[in-house]
């Protein structure tokens, strides 16, 4: 076991779908568009923002915010 403060690596559980979260909040973070997001995950649209609808409101905001900027 690794000495820390934060959780012991041997309370470190990994999951086939905390793989799949992670790697689906990389490409939104990465700017993917949402449609090709979804389609290369296997969900539609819809489905997609449902699920990930916490981290699309952020990147909505930082759009927002960047159209600020310019404008």
């Amino acid at each position: 076991m690794v000495k820390s403060d934060k959780v012991p690596v041997d309370d470190f559980k990994l999951s086939v779908y905390g793989l799949r979260h992670t790697r689906d909040s990389y490409l939104i973070h990465s700017g993917i568009p949402v449609d090709i997001c979804a389609k290369v995950l296997g969900h539609t649209v819809l489905q997609f923002e449902k699920t990930y609808r916490h981290f699309l409101s952020e990147k909505r905001d930082e759009g927002f915010e960047a159209i600020r900027k310019i404008l």
